[in-house]
């Protein structure tokens, strides 16, 4: 199955919303309340916060593609630092990558990851990093396979519900 990724417009706000919505309920779904996950929907993927994260310079979508329609989608936010001391002009943060579940394994996050490293290393990016739910095996293996490192541990606050993340990050050459 051929993938291409394209840099996101405005016009694809709705898709990446659905996306969004979908994915993170296939792959979290079970682990919320289903009051708390739709507030958690409803609130972060909807389409009006899409457009405007969409304008907003720092960030920067992708989106995964296939003959069937969109199939995934990547934010990375540009010079967003994960420790204080750290020069935040020089790192950037992976803050989402979900592809559809049926997509999962098909290359489609793998390219996703690829053009992303490719914009942040030509931006001028020296570290790209992540926080990734440390119960998410297949996510982890994923990131550990593009090289990947745990730097620390994290606390991810949804609603009342507390999840332990790890902080992984990518050394980018150049």
């Amino acid at each position: 199955m051929a993938v291409t990724i394209k840099e996101a417009t405005l016009a694809d706000a709705d898709q990446i919303a659905q996306l969004g919505r979908v994915t993170f309920a296939e792959t979290f779904g079970k682990l919320f309340p289903a009051v708390i996950l739709e507030k958690y929907l409803n609130h972060t993927f909807s389409p009006t916060k899409i457009r405007d994260s969409l304008q907003k310079p720092a960030n920067y979508f992708l989106l995964a593609d296939t003959s069937t329609g969109p199939v995934g989608y990547l934010k990375m936010k540009r010079f967003h630092a994960y420790h204080e001391s750290e020069s935040p002009d020089q790192q950037a943060q992976l803050q989402k990558i979900y592809v559809l579940q049926q997509f999962v394994g098909t290359g489609a996050g793998s390219a996703l990851l690829q053009k992303c490293h490719e914009t942040a290393q030509a931006e001028g990016f020296k570290e790209l990093w992540l926080a990734v739910w440390h119960l998410n095996e297949r996510a982890l293996q994923f990131y550990r396979s593009h090289h990947y490192q745990f730097v620390q541990d994290s606390v991810l606050q949804i609603d009342s519900l507390s999840f332990k993340m790890n902080i992984m990050a990518l050394h980018l050459a150049g």
